[in-house]
């Protein structure tokens, strides 16, 4: 079908796999194509001369996804107004089917998540009468490839995860645990849309009363670059970047970036300080970066007390997402390292101490 020929409505009433907690609702549905998946929520069969929810998966290429009534009279005239937007980039895919859960709530809020994620990277409230979950009672999708809904809420899918094990060559400065970790595939540039890893899913992460751990390793001969933030899809919000041998391998920095929906950034920088030397071609350097709940951020070498980048994010991004990129070099990536339970904490008592 296309986008404005006659649509099938399938009752909801009618799906067997939907999760009803009382003030919300839950659809799982897999979408498979190259661009442009829509969902219609209705409270008619033939929903004409009356509004409905549309959802916009994956358009303008791909990049973006968006929310919006529609308007459709008898004459099959339309009128769409959007009510939220977001940068998406390679949300589809022509080859697999990406399942997402469709999450609508009484209130007339609408959330839509990657199977599995705790936060949507699509919300928005359409506060029409047509928002209530029990006159939501026909739903109708259009994709050009690929199709899945009414798919059972519990389907487990299990992906094989490569454990990476290398040994490094003792030395003082470039610490040698490195056993278990994963590699990050497919390295994108600095300005290219980046795959962000859920945070939930790492194994390894230490746990304080003050802070969270997670250990990494940088391959390359400058500039590794670590973001996270709490989006999936970060863009016209803020993202905390540490780069790490920068500046041809003479600095590193934290600092905290901003990209808009067109693609541009802009740099707030928090730390800078000068690291010659600090990442090698030849092998991995493993370190610890360690994330108070006060908004400190520091990075130390693995086996050394003190760090050597520290600095501190006010607004206290949430590390719900994270994410590795390049600049001009190739860069080799570790992550989810186990992390030695007896990992020393540079900064006690309020007090910070940098070597």
């Amino acid at each position: 079908m296309g986008y404005n020929d006659p649509l099938e409505y399938i009752p909801t009433s009618s799906l067997n796999n939907t999760a009803d907690h009382g003030e919300f609702q839950y659809y799982k549905i897999g979408v498979q194509g190259t661009t442009y998946g829509f969902i219609r929520l209705s409270n008619h069969v033939y929903p004409y001369d009356q509004e409905l929810s549309e959802i916009v998966l994956g358009s303008n290429n791909n990049t973006r996804s968006s929310a919006r009534t529609q308007y459709r009279n008898s004459a099959n005239e339309y009128k769409n107004t959007d009510l939220a937007r977001v940068m998406t980039p390679n949300l589809l895919s022509p080859f697999r089917p990406v399942m997402l859960k469709l999450k609508v709530w009484v209130n007339g809020k609408k959330e839509v998540f990657h199977d599995g994620e705790h936060y949507p990277f699509l919300s928005y409230v359409d506060t029409t009468k047509y928002n209530y979950i029990h006159n939501h009672e026909f739903i109708a999708i259009i994709v050009h490839n690929g199709l899945y809904y009414d798919i059972i809420m519990n389907l487990l899918i299990v992906a094989v995860i490569v454990v990476i094990s290398i040994i490094c060559p003792s030395n003082a400065f470039h610490a040698n645990s490195f056993d278990g970790c994963k590699q990050y595939g497919n390295v994108a540039n600095y300005d290219d849309p980046l795959t962000y890893i859920p945070t939930k899913d790492l194994l390894h992460v230490k746990n304080t009363s003050k802070s969270k751990l997670i250990k990494i390793a940088v391959q390359g001969s400058s500039d590794g670059i670590l973001r996270f933030g709490a989006s999936l899809y970060p863009y016209n919000r803020d993202v905390i970047e540490i780069v790490l041998g920068g500046w041809t391998n003479t600095q590193s920095a934290g600092r905290r970036q901003h990209r808009s929906a067109s693609n541009n950034n802009t740099n707030l920088v928090l730390a800078e300080v000068q690291t010659p030397q600090l990442l090698s071609a030849n092998r991995p350097t493993v370190f610890l970066v360690e994330l108070f709940h006060d908004g400190t951020i520091q990075v130390r070498i693995e086996g050394q007390d003190y760090p050597f980048l520290l600095f501190n994010d006010a607004k206290k991004t949430p590390f719900n997402y994270m994410a590795f990129t390049k600049w001009n070099n190739d860069v080799v990536y570790f992550y989810d390292c186990p992390v030695n339970t007896n990992a020393t904490i540079c900064y006690k008592g309020g007090k910070m101490q940098v070597n």
